[in-house]
């Protein structure tokens, strides 16, 4: 297929890529070595508007068991932490060194993976009674400092099928965060802490070029729930007859053939796109 550069379509698209590709590296740079996403694009995720999380103090109360927690992470240097406390029956362990006594689940980018099934195969059964009542989870940052946590009250308010859900857990992170705004904290799992690096769990793809189309305005549907839309990184722009393949995968015939777009913009390999004409 060939393009014809003074064509509408392209001459519309073509200082969006330009954008894009230009924003991209520098926003999953800073996400997989800071571990940091920028604001506005979280705004736009569905996991951002359906959850709350808003970080308090600790009261008194809430610190019992508190010290045998903490001595357990920092002699066990820990990178991450999960855990159910209303059953006592799922801690989801990383480990910056192995822990001689427990099989490694698996070990990956230096982090050493581990399942817990009771809070005394970790040595925190004090830590379990005394919290349990209180907390429903335990989590933590992708970033903390093991040795000297900041511990805080994180609740989570969900919104699910027109309800209103709240849960509290104890929140392990570092100072940073710990002064973030209510609507900075994603607790999502969009990003997780692998030795010095962050696997990024999010479609920043999606999400960046999705903001660079709001910011001028332009109007673009996503569907994911269709059989015609089976990636949620496939947009159309319907008002140009343009339609986006940011994933670079097969597309379906008979959405394209029923769709019939002027223009196909198709993601390549290392950050390039490769824009064609039907």
């Amino acid at each position: 297929m060939e393009t014809n550069s003074k064509d509408p379509e392209i001459q519309l698209i073509q200082p969006l890529l330009t954008k894009f590709l230009k924003e991209k590296q520098g926003v999953e740079s800073s996400a997989k070595i800071n571990g940091k996403i920028p604001r506005d694009l979280c705004s736009q995720c569905p996991q951002f508007r359906t959850n709350k999380i808003t970080l308090k103090p600790l009261n008194v109360s809430d610190k019992k068991g508190l010290p045998q927690l903490l001595k357990w992470v920092g002699k066990n240097n820990v990178a991450s932490i999960q855990a159910n406390l209303l059953t006592g029956m799922s801690f989801d362990v990383g480990t910056r060194k192995p822990i001689p006594y427990k099989q490694v689940k698996f070990l990956e980018k230096g982090i050493y993976y581990y399942d817990f099934s009771t809070p005394e195969a970790l040595e925190l059964d004090d830590f379990f009674v005394k919290s349990q009542t209180r907390f429903e989870g335990l989590s933590s940052c992708p970033h903390f400092d093991p040795q000297k946590p900041t511990v805080m009250h994180l609740l989570k308010e969900q919104f699910s099928n027109e309800r209103l859900t709240y849960s509290n857990f104890l929140f392990l992170c570092c100072e940073q965060c710990s002064k973030e705004e209510e609507e900075e904290i994603i607790g999502c799992g969009g990003l997780v802490k692998r030795g010095f690096i962050f696997d990024v769990r999010c479609d920043l793809t999606t999400l960046l070029f999705e903001r660079i189309l709001n910011d001028n305005d332009i109007v673009y549907e996503k569907e994911q729930n269709r059989d015609f839309y089976p990636n949620s990184s496939i947009l159309f722009l319907r008002d140009k007859q343009i339609l986006v393949n940011l994933a670079g995968e097969r597309l379906d015939e008979t959405m394209v053939s029923m769709l019939n777009p002027k223009l196909i913009v198709n993601a390549g390999t290392k950050s390039t796109c490769r824009v064609a004409q039907i």
